[in-house]
C-alpha cells in the first residue's frame, strides 16, 4: 500500500508538470494537493485486505465528491464500479489514480491571472520587518460576562485597560502566544459570519466544554462543513475545543475566518509577511482553507486559517461588530505598509479584489504607540503596531 501511495504521488506530479504551461494556478493548488494527506494511512492492528478495503471506500467517496465539485470544466472519467471494493493492488491503483486527478480539478477552483499565480515569488518568501501576531479585538456588550466565560475556557485575565480587558493562555509573548481583547460593543452588536471559530486545544475537550456551557455558552455547530462540536459564548464567538496536544505551544491555536476570495486574501496576507503553512480542502462543503502564520509553524505559533467560499452558493461575508480587528507587530511599521501596498498592486494588476490601507502609519498620544492600519479584500481590518512600543506598553 506504501508502495501505491508513492506512485500515486507520482502520477500526479507528471499530471501537474503536464499542465505547467497552461495551467500555472491550477498547478501550484494541485502541488498543495500533493503535500496533504490525500489517503488515510494504514492503522496498525488491521488486516492489509481491511486496510486496502477502507481506503478504497475513501476513495470512492472523494471520488464522487470531486466529479460533483468540477462543473465548469471538463471532468475526466471517473470510475466507480465494484472494483473499487476488490482488495487487490492494481484495483486500488486505478480508483487512486481516476480520484487524485479529479482531486486536482477540485482543489484548483476557477481559473485566476497568471500574474496572480505566480504572486509567490515576490511575496510568499519574507523578506523585510519581523513581524507577530499579537492578539484579536473582540467586542462584547458585556465585557465582564464575556471574560468570566473565556475563564471557564481556561484562561486567565492577563491586563486591563480602562473599558478593556485582555484575557489568554498565559502572559502577553509577542510571537509565541495570541490573546484576546475583549472590548465594550453596542447593544446590537450582529454576530456576522467572518469570525468562523477559535480552535482550543486541551486534553479534557469534554471538560472544558462542560464547563463553558455552565458559564453560560450554548452548543453550536462551527467549521466549513458544520460537523465540530462548538460552544457559542455570551458575545457570539464559537470555540471549538481540540485534543490535538502534541507539540502545541499555546492552547489558542488557531483563528479561523471566512473570506469572500481565497487567492486575494492569501496574496494580502503574504503581503503582512505571513507565511502558508498548509492547504487544506473540506470535501463535505467543497471548500479550500490556508493555514498562514509567521514562525516555524501552525503548532508552534499563532496561525491564522483562512476558508474561502463554496464552488457553488457563495454568499458574501458578513463583517458584523463582534470581531473587530487583528494586531500584527512589526519592527518597521512603513516598510510593512509599503509591503502591502505592494500586494495591493499585484492584485490590482490581476483585476481581482485587493485590500487597502486605511490609515497611515500615526501615533496613538494617549498610548505613544505607532500603529497603522489595513484592510483585507473582504473587509477585515488588521492593525500593525510598532514591536517596541508595544513592549514598552506592556512593560
Amino acid at each position: 500500500l506504501r508502495r501505491v501511495d508513492k506512485l500515486v504521488r507520482y502520477i500526479f506530479v507528471r499530471y501537474i508538470r503536464s499542465k505547467r504551461k497552461t495551467r500555472p494556478y491550477k498547478m501550484n493548488l494541485a502541488r498543495a494537493a500533493v503535500s496533504c494527506k490525500v489517503f488515510p494511512r494504514p492503522s496498525a492492528g488491521r488486516t492489509q485486505a481491511s486496510q486496502t478495503r477502507s481506503r478504497c471506500q475513501a476513495l470512492r467517496a472523494r471520488t464522487v465528491l470531486c466529479k460533483s465539485a468540477i462543473s465548469n470544466e471538463q471532468t475526466p472519467k471517473l470510475s466507480v464500479d465494484d472494483s473499487l471494493t476488490n482488495t487487490n493492488r492494481r484495483g486500488a491503483l486505478t480508483a487512486a489514480v481516476t480520484a487524485g486527478t479529479a482531486l486536482c480539478g477540485a482543489l484548483a477552483g476557477p481559473t485566476i491571472p497568471q500574474a496572480l499565480a505566480e504572486s509567490t515569488e515576490t511575496t510568499d518568501v519574507v523578506t523585510g520587518p519581523e513581524s507577530t501576531i499579537l492578539h484579536m479585538v473582540i467586542r462584547a456588550p458585556d465585557v465582564k460576562a464575556a471574560a468570566e466565560f473565556y475563564k471557564a475556557a481556561g484562561m486567565e485575565v492577563i491586563r486591563e485597560r480602562p473599558g478593556n480587558i485582555f484575557v489568554g493562555y498565559g502572559p502577553e509573548v509577542p510571537g509565541e502566544r495570541m490573546v484576546i481583547e475583549l472590548a465594550q460593543a453596542k447593544p446590537d452588536a450582529k454576530i456576522g459570519t467572518a469570525l468562523e471559530y477559535l480552535l482550543i486545544s486541551t486534553e479534557e475537550p469534554e471538560k472544558l466544554r462542560a464547563a463553558t456551557l455552565a458559564a453560560g455558552g450554548v452548543p453550536a455547530k462551527a467549521g466549513a462543513s458544520g460537523r465540530a462540536e462548538a460552544v457559542q459564548g455570551p458575545d457570539g464567538v464559537k470555540l471549538v475545543f481540540t485534543s490535538e496536544v502534541n507539540g502545541v505551544a499555546d492552547p489558542l491555536l488557531r483563528l479561523v475566518l471566512n473570506v469572500d476570495s481565497l487567492e486575494p486574501t492569501r496574496l494580502f496576507m503574504q503581503g503582512l509577511g505571513m507565511k502558508v503553512f498548509e492547504t487544506r480542502f473540506d470535501a463535505k462543503s467543497l471548500r479550500n482553507g490556508i493555514i498562514m502564520g509567521y514562525g516555524r509553524g501552525p503548532r508552534t505559533s499563532a496561525s491564522i486559517e483562512i476558508v474561502g467560499p463554496p464552488r457553488k452558493g457563495a454568499v458574501p461575508v458578513e463583517i458584523g461588530d463582534v470581531y473587530d480587528r487583528l494586531a500584527i507587530s512589526s519592527t518597521d511599521i512603513d516598510a510593512s505598509v509599503a509591503r502591502v501596498r505592494k500586494a495591493i498592486d499585484l492584485a490590482e494588476g490581476a483585476k481581482v479584489p485587493a485590500g487597502r490601507v486605511v490609515k497611515d502609519p500615526f501615533v496613538i498620544e494617549r498610548l505613544g504607540t505607532k500603529i497603522a492600519e489595513v484592510v483585507d479584500p473582504t473587509g477585515l481590518v488588521y492593525a500593525l503596531v510598532d514591536t517596541d512600543d508595544f513592549l514598552r506598553e506592556l512593560a
